[in-house]
Order: structure tokens, then sequence, then C-alpha cells
């Protein structure tokens, strides 16, 4: 863990900081929760999980000796293109709580209360939320191509490592001009990815649109 710290926020943290580890663990949970409850309740204030995971941060902030912004920022320039897997992950590790009625959760001395608890989606709301197709935007990603087409942008494929390792279908912007791209191996873009719902119930990703390049 420490090693991941280093990574996202460029501390030196010994190992032996065990509360500041254990508050980011929660922090970064929040972050997949919430990422979760905006896309499933878009009319419903989830207040409980934004005032916690403020919180969290107004903490993480104060022990790490930089600004809230700061800490937000590495967490979201770190898990920004991977909310999805987060969201899971989240889930995986605070559901169990939800769906037992726990009166908290504790991490070290991190505590999360039952009112946070009580707003994480339950398998009820979950299985309820199962669309057949979801839409993600990907900023500034790393777009290596595979196929080229003049003439046809719907035969254009690519491969975006931070979603899949296998060639997907590219379609182009209208504003996009195909010889811009012709003969390049790879570009960086903004991408809009479409997932479909498979038989054991996962999203794999189905096709790619790319909406902006960068020169």
């Amino acid at each position: 863990m420490p090693d991941i710290l280093d990574t996202l926020f460029g501390l030196d943290v010994p190992d032996g900081y065990d509360s500041f580890v254990s508050l980011l663990v929660i922090l970064v949970a929040i972050f997949g929760i919430d990422w979760l409850y905006k896309r499933m309740f878009p009319d419903k204030s989830g207040d409980k999980i934004e005032e916690e995971k403020d919180r969290l941060l107004a903490e993480a902030a104060r022990m790490a000796s930089l600004t809230e912004q700061q800490i937000e920022g590495a967490i979201d320039r770190a898990l920004g293109k991977r909310e999805r897997s987060v969201s899971k992950a989240s889930m995986d590790f605070l559901q169990p709580a939800r769906r037992h009625h726990a009166s908290e959760v504790r991490s070290g001395s991190t505590i999360l209360p039952k009112e946070v608890i009580d707003q994480i989606p339950s398998d009820i709301d979950l299985a309820d939320y199962e669309p057949p197709s979801e839409t993600e935007e990907l900023r500034d990603v790393l777009i290596r191509f595979r196929a080229h087409d003049l003439d046809r942008n719907k035969k254009w494929a690519a491969t975006i490592e931070e979603v899949s390792s296998e060639r997907k279908p590219l379609h182009l912007a209208p504003d996009i001009q195909p010889d811009r791209l012709f003969n390049r191996n790879q570009v960086r873009g903004d991408v809009i990815v479409t997932t479909v719902r498979g038989p054991e119930g996962d999203y794999v990703p189905s096709l790619y649109y790319l909406e902006k390049i960068y020169d």
C-alpha cells in the first residue's frame, strides 16, 4: 500500500502509517459508491455519502498536509478511467455491511457510520439496475489502430488498453477527417465506450466512438 500511495500522491508513507492507509481505503471505497449511486439514482440525493466523502477528504488532507483539492484530484486522476471497476470493488467491500444492517464499518481507526451504510445500494437496487448497455466517456486515452478504411468510418477498429486488450469497432465523430488518422498507429483522444451486458452479468466493451483527437 505505501507504494501505491507514493504513486498516487508522491508521498513517502512509512509502512507503519496504518491510520492514513486505512483512511484512504475507506475514502476510495466511498468514491466508488458515490459514482455508482449517482448513476443508479440520478434524481435522488445521496447526502450522507457526499457528506462522508467530504469529511474523509478533509481528514486525509489534514493527515497528509495537503489540500482537499490535491487529494481529490489525485484520486480522480488515478481512478477516473476505472470508475466501473472501482465501484464494483467498493460494492464487494461494503455491501456485506449493507446486507446485514451493520452499525458501522471500521478500517483501522476510520469508522464508516450506519447512516452512510444505509445509503449504499442494496441487493434489490442492484438487481433492478441492469440496463442491457451502458456508455461512459474516457478522456485523453491512447487509441491504437488495427484496421483502417478511409471511405467507411464504421470499418475502423482499435484497441484501448484502459478498457480491453481486444480490438473493437471504432466510429469517428463527423468532424474528424479520416485522412488525419490514416497511416497513424496510435493517437490520444476522447472516446465514448459502449458496453453491453454479457450472459454472466458483466459489462463488456462493444463499440468505441472517437469524439476528439489531440494532435
